[in-house]
């Protein structure tokens, strides 16, 4: 069984406003994930959640933005 992490959590929405928040493009974000900017749009858009190791990725980057 795949998991997505928490059902009742709007990863769509909250990572959004976190890459507004520091004026990223979807772009800057894909580069910092190691993802495409297509899986961001996807990810942004609600069309599918985030698997486990890009909320690792993101987990790790905003810890680094709030130590900075």
């Amino acid at each position: 069984m795949r998991q997505h992490g928490d059902p009742n959590r709007d990863y769509a929405a909250e990572w959004k406003k976190w890459r507004k928040d520091r004026g990223w493009t979807k772009i800057d974000l894909a580069r910092a994930l190691f993802i495409c900017v297509r899986t961001v749009y996807n990810l942004e858009s609600g069309a599918h959640p985030p698997g486990l190791t890009c909320r690792i990725r993101m987990a790790k980057l905003q810890k680094r933005h709030r130590e900075a």
